[in-house]
């Protein structure tokens, strides 16, 4: 599944990811997705897990993590707005 680029799950993980990133890292406390598209992996790491080597007769590059991207594309945010109470004593 690493190399499958349309898989549901990841689709369902990137959204999740982003919804997360967006609520505690901004003032926006929701967005509407228009697309969530995942890069490819790296290619030297996906051939290292797979064991294939980058030169013909060559070992296997050390395995390195798979670390995946996407780029999304946010049609509709909605702000959080801070409402401060004067309080009276």
């Amino acid at each position: 599944m690493l190399i499958n680029t349309h898989h549901r799950s990841q689709i369902a993980a990137v959204s999740l990811s982003v919804r997360k990133h967006v609520a505690a890292q901004t003032n926006v406390k929701a967005i509407k997705f228009v697309t969530a598209y995942l890069l490819p992996p790296p290619k030297r790491a996906v051939l290292a897990y797979l064991g294939i080597p980058l030169t013909p007769g060559g070992k296997p590059s050390t395995l390195t993590p798979i670390v995946r991207k996407a780029e999304v594309d946010v049609r509709q945010t909605v702000f959080r707005t801070h409402l401060t109470a004067n309080r009276f004593q």
